[in-house]
């Protein structure tokens, strides 16, 4: 499908040499599809915030693994809100590290509890939760830290931050036919 991007006015991402995000500011967009995609269900913008640990859905798409990285797919998992920025405009989402009982005297075994993140490619993809029946848009796939045992989270650029902006960028296109 085609379409022109609308992307935020204040838009702002800066990254080092290596290409690695060094900081960012309202980092979204809008695609006005030229023509409507049959048989897709919209998806409602969040109402509410989320919350440290509420239950999410991760959706990606992208390289299925190391041994083909040319094969890509579409993916999706369950994980929780780890933390949300003080202004509400990012989340993390993550599981915390448990510390697992003695395997030997005096052993301690940190263990990454089992849960999705974003991987490469999933960069736009959304972040969804179940509110009364229906899954509703709460986050956009920013990027993703560690891939180490220790320390791994995704960040999301929440929608409820950006309510206004989206529901009036999708005002803008609907004159125009697309839905």
């Amino acid at each position: 499908l085609t379409g022109a991007i609308r992307r935020r006015e204040k838009l702002r991402v800066l990254y080092d040499d290596d290409w690695k995000e060094l900081a960012s500011q309202a980092d979204l967009a809008v695609i006005a599809l030229d023509k409507a995609p049959h048989g897709v269900t919209p998806i409602r913008l969040a109402r509410a915030d989320v919350r440290y640990a509420e239950a999410v859905t991760l959706v990606g798409f992208g390289a299925s693994g190391l041994a083909e990285p040319e094969k890509k797919e579409r993916r999706y998992g369950f994980n929780e809100v780890a933390t949300v920025t003080e202004d509400g405009a990012t989340f993390l989402v993550g599981k915390d590290i448990e510390v697992r009982g003695p395997y030997k005297p005096k052993e301690i075994v940190l263990v990454r509890q089992e849960a999705s993140y974003s991987l490469a490619g999933d960069s736009g993809g959304p972040c969804l939760r179940e509110s009364n029946g229906a899954m509703e848009l709460v986050g956009i796939a920013k990027t993703h830290y560690g891939g180490g045992a220790l320390v791994q989270f995704s960040e999301y650029t929440s929608t409820l931050f950006y309510r206004a902006w989206l529901l009036q960028a999708i005002a803008d296109v609907e004159p125009r036919g697309t839905d």
